[in-house]
């Protein structure tokens, strides 16, 4: 019997979540002045301790102690109510003749 193993990243791959992320320091830092995909063209990929050391840097602020608990909450609401799938994957998900198992570890 043949095993196949598929591996999907999921940022990018099955969901876009760059948006939402990006949204989420709109909405919580009125300062910020820039666009959704301004940020994204920014900060796309990189670590969230770098974006925030970032923003600091370039709006010459101090971020509250709390503001990466409070950008994590927001971007898990934003998730939960808007996150959608990489148009086409559902469709390619289903088309699988494999079963999907998730990796818990």
């Amino acid at each position: 019997m043949k095993h196949l193993c598929v591996i999907f990243d999921l940022d990018g791959t099955l969901v876009d979540s760059e948006k939402l992320c990006n949204q989420a320091f709109i909405d919580l830092l009125p300062f910020i002045n820039e666009s959704v995909d301004s940020l994204i063209g920014r900060y796309r990929g990189r670590k969230l301790a770098l974006i925030l050391a970032d923003i600091e840097i370039r709006y010459s602020v101090k971020l509250p102690i709390y503001f990466e608990t409070a950008y994590r909450q927001k971007v898990n609401e934003l998730f939960e109510f808007y996150l959608q799938p990489v148009t086409g994957v559902p469709e390619m998900l289903q088309k699988l003749e494999y079963a999907l198992r998730r990796n818990l570890g």
